[in-house]
């Protein structure tokens, strides 16, 4: 996975995530933690895959 199509996939997942966890996960990429945030993106698409919309949604 690139960073465009990172981006992509995390805007289209947008209503899930918190502002705060967008936020980060735009910032990890950009500043150059490409595999931090695309762990982190994967690890919070799986919780809430699991848990419904009740765990990442505020």
């Amino acid at each position: 996975m690139n960073i465009v199509k990172f981006n992509e996939s995390l805007e289209k997942h947008r209503t899930i995530l918190t502002e705060q966890q967008y936020r980060t996960l735009r910032g990890l990429a950009a500043s150059g933690d490409f595999d931090g945030a695309v762990k982190g993106y994967h690890k919070l698409l799986r919780r809430y895959r699991r848990n419904g919309n009740t765990e990442t949604r505020g």
